[in-house]
């Protein structure tokens, strides 16, 4: 089953893209484009935009560059707003 997005509040699934010309597989949101570089960094407040990552990069958003691999069907990333907010310094201990 495929792992719904957390920033789109289940609107969207994740993909697996890799792009050609660097060789790396990044996780993206079919919906709202969230991305994450790592599965175990897929939460809420660990996304960047899919146009930043590929503009800094001058990757244009095409089939010829990206590959769609398929749907992220590993383990659901961490659902404990609480650690990710700890993680990121939102709260303090």
């Amino acid at each position: 089953m495929a792992i719904v997005c957390p920033r789109c509040d289940g609107n969207g699934l994740i993909e697996k893209i890799r792009i050609k010309s660097f060789g790396i597989t990044l996780y993206v949101c079919d919906e709202c484009e969230a991305t994450w570089f790592h599965p175990s960094t897929i939460s809420f407040y660990t996304f960047i935009p899919i146009e930043s990552f590929l503009e800094a990069r001058g990757i244009e958003w095409s089939d010829k560059e990206l590959e769609k691999i398929g749907y992220y069907e590993g383990e659901k990333y961490e659902t404990d707003n609480k650690l990710d907010m700890l993680q990121f310094g939102s709260i303090k201990n």
